[in-house]
């Protein structure tokens, strides 16, 4: 293929192509080409010119994506505010709650003073008890007459059996602030009985022993709180009584061993 100078036929002007047309550029003649079929030249020369760019078709292209671009971050946008808006609402709501809750522990006074702290109040003392004593006293009797019998050897003969008959309240002490020991432990309510053993030949013997009461409440309505279980208390060799050592024969010792031997503050019960 060759290049030839296109020139109008009829004014010898110079041709220029308008799409598929030639026309002259001073008469104005059209001109249609009729191309060879089997010309390579062309054929390539009509590819590119297809493949050219379309200015308008970008255009709508470009304009096209900054539309969806612009409608994404919109979209994006409203999300973030409505969540925003959202998190406010609940933040609001929950000062609101927790200004409500400490409005009602501030003025439900009434309600506290007649309901337990959460916590035991282990701080008894013995005004807190005076009323409960006969309870107390009623209890420990029963756990001290579950102890019925005991022998005693007196060293020379042999072992002499005696049954308890009578257990009377003698003295009652309170034990606060007891060191290295769990809370519910930290006081104790000690119950003296004077006790009667007999033997049916040596006749009877008057002894002293305790029982204890630990874990007492303060009651926030006065009193104490307590399961009135009474424990018996682990007596030494200075007890009189083979064996288990089941009770004092001085009243001195048993307080000593029953009481002061706690190491805390000891307050005795009017």
């Amino acid at each position: 293929m060759k290049l030839v100078d296109l020139k109008c036929p009829s004014c010898g002007g110079k041709l220029i192509k308008q799409n598929d047309t030639f026309v002259c550029e001073y008469c104005g003649t059209p001109y249609t080409m009729d191309y060879d079929p089997e010309d390579v030249e062309h054929e390539r020369l009509k590819a590119m010119q297809n493949a050219r760019p379309n200015p308008v078709n970008d255009k709508k292209q470009k304009a096209s994506f900054r539309l969806l671009i612009a409608i994404v971050v919109i979209i994006i946008a409203f999300c973030i505010i409505v969540a925003g808006v959202h998190l406010g609402v609940f933040i609001v709501f929950q000062k609101e709650i927790s200004h409500m809750g400490s409005t009602i522990s501030n003025d439900d006074s009434e309600y506290d003073d007649k309901n337990e702290t959460k916590e035991p109040d282990y701080n008894v003392v013995a005004q807190d008890l005076t009323e409960s004593m006969g309870d107390f006293i009623a209890s420990g009797k029963i756990a001290e007459m579950n102890i019925t019998e005991c022998a005693n050897w007196d060293h020379e003969s042999a072992v002499d059996y005696y049954s308890k008959t009578d257990a009377v309240y003698k003295d009652a002490y309170l034990v606060t602030g007891i060191p290295n020991v769990k809370p519910r432990q930290s006081n104790r309510l000690v119950v003296i009985y004077e006790v009667t053993w007999h033997n049916d030949d040596l006749g009877d013997k008057t002894c002293y022993d305790a029982v204890y009461f630990e874990g007492l409440q303060k009651n926030p309505n006065g009193g104490v709180i307590s399961d009135y279980n009474a424990d018996t208390i682990f007596r030494s060799e200075a007890a009189w009584g083979w064996g288990m050592a089941y009770s004092f024969e001085d009243y001195n010792q048993c307080y000593r061993e029953n009481v002061t031997s706690l190491g805390g503050t000891v307050a005795k019960i009017e």
